[in-house]
């Protein structure tokens, strides 16, 4: 494995870092929500409902962090909403003392988490290719497969060791923490302003990036694979794990020769 990222970038190292320890967290709470839902209602679909009260709020928020991401400090903008996140976390955690917390408090929890990463992702995923060089971006995204295979495995091993042991509160406090943990990183992080000339964000702008998304066949692509991942029933996924396509910087982090391979993590695999 390829980790010249890892050892040349120190900005890199600390993104890094940050989504490793924040993507385990997440999979505490992938864990806990479920859980916390099923022992408030005892019903299967209510558990079920959770994905639905995720799905609108992801979609509404995704198109505006993709617009953000073009238009201001991409590591402000991940400052701002991991520690958004880590409020939901807390939140969370507070609902869970309670005996009977009310269950609509716990649904808007969860898509106010939701919104949140739509939010973030975009800026998110545009960091890596200004921290690394271009050639390099293969090696990192390899790098985030090995990260987020671990984090998929391990994550839900240590949720319910956390269950069992901690009970819901101390799960979702240990997934702040987690946020806790990243902001760090995120704050030792060089700024990263926008490309010169970058626009505002507008509806001229969404629709010219609606646009540009259904006609390029890899992208739609890699957008039902992703949205299969985080909905089929029988997937969990969490956003942060997909790296790098980015809004900006020719909407890719490497332009794509007609035959050539995405890198695995950038195909969305």
């Amino acid at each position: 494995m390829d980790t010249t990222p890892l050892r040349r970038h120190r900005d890199f190292r600390l993104l890094y870092a940050a989504q490793s320890v924040s993507f385990l967290g997440t999979m505490l709470t992938y864990v806990a929500l479920p859980y916390q839902m099923y022992r408030l209602t005892h019903s299967s679909l209510s558990v079920g409902l959770l994905g639905l009260a995720e799905l609108g709020p992801l979609l509404l928020t995704a198109f505006l962090g993709g617009a953000l991401a073009d238009a201001v400090d991409r590591r402000r903008m991940v400052i701002a909403t991991d520690a958004a996140l880590a409020a939901g976390s807390l939140m969370l955690a507070l609902l869970a003392v309670g005996e009977r917390p009310p269950v609509w408090a716990v649904y808007a929890t969860a898509a106010f988490m939701s919104g949140v990463n739509g939010l973030q992702r975009p800026s998110l995923d545009a960091l890596l290719p200004r921290l690394v060089d271009k050639e390099e971006i293969p090696a990192a995204a390899a790098l985030a497969v090995v990260r987020g295979s671990i984090g998929m495995i391990a994550g839900p091993a240590i949720g319910g060791l956390l269950l069992a042991s901690l009970g819901l509160a101390g799960t979702y406090l240990i997934d702040a923490l987690s946020y806790a943990f990243s902001l760090g990183c995120f704050w030792l992080i060089r700024a990263v302003p926008p490309p010169e000339g970058a626009e505002r964000p507008s509806l001229a702008g969404l629709r010219e990036g609606f646009r540009y998304a259904g006609s390029r066949q890899e992208l739609v692509g890699t957008y039902v694979v992703d949205f299969n991942l985080a909905y089929h029933p029988s997937c969990v996924y969490d956003a942060r794990f997909s790296c790098p396509l980015t809004p900006a910087e020719n909407r890719l982090p490497v332009r794509i020769e007609a035959g050539e391979r995405l890198p695995a993590d950038a195909a969305g695999a």
